[in-house]
Order: C-alpha cells, then structure tokens, then sequence
C-alpha cells in the first residue's frame, strides 16, 4: 500500500491536467484571436475590460499561455497600483484593466493636486500678514505664491504622462457591408434657378448621410448653391457653418 507522500502528487498532476484540459476547450475565438495579436510582436498592449470576471478570465487565459501581464482595478492597494503601471512600464507586456479604473485613479490623483496647492496658497498668503515680516521677506514670498500655478500646471503634467497612454492603431480587418437604404430626391430652388440632388438615410448610423459638397468634395449638412449651381458647403461659399 502506498503511503499518503507518495500518490498525492501523482493526483495532484491528474487533477491540474483535467483542469487545463477543461480550461482549454473554454478557449473562445476570440481569446485565440487577442492571443494572437499579442504574440504577433513585442509591442506594449493595453487591454480594456468592463467586467472584474472578465479580468479574472483573461488573468487565467494569459497565464496559461505564458503572457507577461499585470492587473490594474479598483480593488488594488495604491502601493500595487503603482506598482502594476511601473511593472507595465519596465517589463511586462500586457497590462489588463477595467474601463474606469485607470479613469477614476487619475480623476483622483488630480483633486489631490488641486486640494494641496490651494491649502498652499491660502497658508502662504495668510503668513504675509504676520507681524515683523521685511519687506524683502514679503517679496520673496510673494514670487512663490506667484509661481504656485506653474508648478501646479507641472504636477499635472507629469501626472497625465504617468497615466496617459499613446495609441498606434493597426489595420486587423476590414468589413464589406451592404444594406437597404431609403434615397430621398430634392430640389434647391433659387430665384429662376434650381438643381436636383439626393439624400441617403443610412440605416447603420440611423442619420442622413452628409451631401458631398460639388467644389471640395467635403462632406456637410449645410449646403447652398454656387453662382454656377453647383451644390458647396459654408467654407466655399464663404458663410459660417450652421448645426444640421
């Protein structure tokens, strides 16, 4: 008989082998997809998720398939915060996060900012009116209340390069889409003039399409007639643009 020592780790790696065996046929086309995307070079990527079980399920889908990532949520300490987004920064390739998280940390971080360098402000400007202050003490206090603004407007710059995220779109697919449609005919009548155009309600977008203007090719809701009739927008009739 074999003792306890000996056959729980040979049980152990049936039931973990079970386990990614299961995890396995879970696998969507689209995690193959994003996994995919990811191996297809070393860039940095950012993965937007709306739901903490979905974060949940990509920790363990990229886990599995030997991913570096972090996780970045609300329910992190700050110290691990900070942590995951230097982590993110240095190393890893991946951060995962919801939505609202990286949003709401930074929409903090910034109230922060503005509480502090406002008690600053008031302090040094109630320490003016201290008694047996000299004239060049005063000065000197005054140059630093007036550069209180520009430091603040530093802080927050930094804050924003720490949290901002720059973006390199790349071309993964097209879609070809064809649909019914509902073509309305008009008329645009001037003094004894006029010239026929059409309008197209788009089903996708549920609006009318802008009309293409006939000298510049930009597309407008605003259209009026040319001397020539031709149909033009606001900027090459000269006139401001109005809400359609």
């Amino acid at each position: 008989m074999l003792d306890s020592g000996s056959w729980l780790p040979e049980i152990e790696k049936e039931i973990k082998a079970v386990q990614n065996l299961c995890r396995t046929t879970g696998d969507t086309p689209k995690n193959m997809a994003l996994l995919k995307l990811i191996k297809a070079d070393s860039e940095k990527v950012i993965i937007f998720v709306k739901y903490t079980a979905t974060l949940d399920h990509l920790a363990d889908f990229l886990g599995r398939n030997d991913v570096s990532f972090v996780l970045f949520h609300g329910g992190l300490p700050n110290e691990k915060k900070d942590a995951a987004i230097q982590a993110f920064k240095d190393n890893i390739q991946v951060l995962v996060t919801t939505v609202d998280s990286m949003n709401r940390r930074f929409q903090r971080d910034t109230a922060s900012l503005d509480a502090y360098y406002q008690a600053l402000e008031k302090e040094m400007r109630q320490n003016l009116n201290r008694s047996g202050l000299s004239q060049d003490l005063i000065r000197e206090r005054e140059e630093k209340i007036a550069m209180i603004p520009a430091e603040l407007a530093a802080k927050k710059k930094d804050l924003l390069n720490k949290y901002g995220i720059r973006i390199d779109f790349k071309p993964a697919a097209a879609l070809y889409l064809t649909s019914a449609c509902v073509t309305v005919f008009a008329r645009l009548i001037s003094g004894r003039t006029n010239t026929d155009f059409s309008l197209t309600y788009n089903p996708v977008t549920k609006d009318m399409d802008p009309v293409a203007c006939q000298s510049c090719g930009t597309g407008t809701y605003s259209i009026g007639l040319s001397p020539n009739l031709h149909i033009n927008c606001p900027d090459c009739l000269g006139l401001p643009a109005t809400e359609h």
